[in-house]
């Protein structure tokens, strides 16, 4: 039985966080794993191991820099205890704080495999927080044993912008449970839900947190245009976050109440999204773009901005990773992709911008055309098994014995 250290947050919110689940659930049984989280009090992804909280109270807002520290300090005191028991083949933490501190408890005979979900280049903040962050993915990933990407494009982020050694990196795309995602999404509509998915009415869904770098209202904005092709029309918004009020008053002052449906955070989503019409996905930027995936396993026809970055690796793998969109839509291979909004916070006034027109074109032309739709129906599940756990779980296995040729 070899034993390996799982270093994150929490299991209860979060991309990063639902992927480790998804590693963590599949790990071969002669592993045996223990979670390190801030936190056990709200544990919502499935998890097989033993938890480890450092015993930290459960914080609204975990971006604070004060709680921050506290975490820091915690997790050094008890990461390098448990690697000194010299019982761990490795230790794998996700996110740039716990793999900082994965790095800086390095122990001889456990393995140090830091795991990067974001484009960093985009996702560093402001100010002391962008000062730290930055510099300490410099100075100190070079020290890890492996660095594993969730995508190429945070691959090349991380050696072209951050000095990573290319040596040390490989891109391993995030596992689903695609066995699992279909049998939830077979699973009957709530009363609630119900009242959500009307047979009359075509259906649009975007997942994620109600924040600025998911460009929600942009698809908002586009959805006024939208309507007019499509009067029954309606748009589920699956998510929480700090932007839920502006975005209601939105769609209030664009008369799109009864169309636009915040439906909060939901366990299961994939019973949703398997009666929707569409997922269209208007992120700003991204590390992969789960939601993407999460959508081909439900047999969506995907809509999404071509944002750093992702989106093209899921939906136009066979090109230029580095080339982006930026006028018209483009009938990508899996999907269609469409030029990155800019991110500005209009009001319901303002004339729609021209990424926003092109936004709502795309969605027309798709609800338009069932032909379209039904095609990518069938590429995109296809595709979808490109992304199934159960065979991405053997490049872990490689990684965690360091059997990687990089």
């Amino acid at each position: 039985m070899k034993k390996i250290m799982f270093v994150v947050s929490t299991l209860n919110t979060g991309g990063a966080q639902k992927i480790l689940s998804n590693l963590l659930v599949n790990l071969p049984d002669e592993y045996e794993a223990d979670i390190v989280l801030n936190d056990t009090e709200n544990i919502v992804y499935p998890y097989k191991g033993n938890i480890i909280s450092l015993g930290l109270a459960c914080q609204a807002d975990k971006t604070k820099l004060s709680y921050q520290m506290r975490v820091f300090l915690k997790r050094i005191r008890k990461i390098k205890k448990l690697k000194k028991t010299g019982e761990y083949t490795a230790c794998i933490s996700a996110l740039t704080s716990a793999n900082v501190v994965n790095i800086l408890t390095k122990e001889k005979k456990c393995r140090v495999i830091v795991s990067e979900h974001a484009y960093m280049s985009e996702e560093q903040g402001k100010g002391i927080k962008k000062f730290l962050i930055s510099n300490a993915i410099r100075l100190l990933y070079n020290k890890a044993d492996q660095v594993v990407t969730v995508s190429k494009g945070v691959e090349k982020d991380l050696v072209s912008r951050f000095g990573v050694n290319k040596n040390k990196t490989i891109a391993i795309y995030n596992g689903f449970p695609l066995k699992e995602i279909k049998k939830m999404s077979d699973e009957p509509l709530q009363e609630k839900e119900k009242e959500w998915i009307k047979s009359e009415a075509l259906t649009l869904v975007t997942i994620g947190r109600i924040i600025r770098t998911k460009g929600q209202w942009h698809l908002i904005r586009a959805l006024s245009r939208v309507k007019k092709a499509f009067p029954a029309i309606r748009l589920l918004i699956l998510g929480e976050g700090e932007l839920e009020a502006a975005l209601k008053k939105l769609v209030m002052d664009l008369d799109l109440e009864g169309s636009v449906i915040f439906c909060g955070f939901q366990k299961n989503p994939y019973r949703l999204m398997k009666r929707c019409d569409a997922l269209v996905f208007p992120s700003l930027y991204e590390g992969f773009g789960n939601v993407i995936v999460e959508g081909l396993c439900c047999g969506l026809p995907c809509i999404s901005t071509d944002f750093n970055v992702g989106a093209r690796e899921i939906l136009a793998p066979d090109t230029d990773m580095d080339y982006r969109i930026s006028r018209g839509i483009e009938k990508a291979e899996y999907g269609i992709l469409c030029p990155v909004c800019d991110g500005v916070i209009r009001g319901a006034h303002e004339k729609l911008t021209c990424e926003e027109e092109t936004l709502a074109d795309a969605i027309i032309e798709l609800l338009q055309n069932k032909e379209l739709r039904e095609h990518y129906r069938s590429v995109g599940c296809k595709r979808a098994e490109d992304f199934d756990m159960e065979n991405l779980i053997w490049e872990w296995l490689k990684v965690i014995e360091n059997e990687t040729q990089v």
